[in-house]
């Protein structure tokens, strides 16, 4: 084979694989304002379907999901909305709404870690179409370390 035919093929298998190097990435909720709000919304509503939190913790991550999406709608009309940012800006999110949740007495960290965990994947499968799990393992060793058992 010349040399252009195996240049040739070896774009062939680089650009019929290529898909498959980036499909472990993860789409972020942040990249877009649509795709936030929706995140967001689905976060929340998916939180309230459980039951188990009362409504005015419920409305205390409503208003720490709304100041989020301001602070994203700012990072992003400046310019300033980079992955890393984005990615401080989501474990902040969560990590925030984690705290209202853990301060509720009465059930145990592996009950709300649970919850939240689920609340998120189900949130990042109706957002952006597949779950992060490294994202939502992160939060869930934040809400319950393994050193912080019940």
């Amino acid at each position: 084979m010349t040399w252009t035919a195996r240049f040739l093929a070896l774009s062939f298998l680089a650009a019929l694989y290529s898909p498959c190097l980036f499909a472990h990435i993860p789409k972020s909720p942040w990249s877009s304002i649509e795709l936030e709000n929706a995140f967001i919304n689905a976060f929340l509503n998916e939180l309230g379907k459980t039951g188990d939190f009362s409504q005015r913790k419920l409305q205390a991550m409503t208003t720490i999901g709304d100041a989020f999406k301001m602070l994203a709608d700012k990072l992003m009309s400046s310019g300033k909305s980079s992955a890393s940012n984005m990615e401080a800006l989501n474990k902040a999110f969560a990590s925030s709404v984690a705290e209202i949740a853990v301060g509720r007495k009465g059930r145990k960290r592996e009950e709300i870690t649970a919850d939240i965990s689920g609340a998120l994947s189900r949130a990042f499968l109706q957002s952006t179409g597949a779950v992060n799990t490294q994202f939502v393992h992160e939060i869930s060793r934040l809400i319950n370390p393994p050193e912080c058992k019940d």
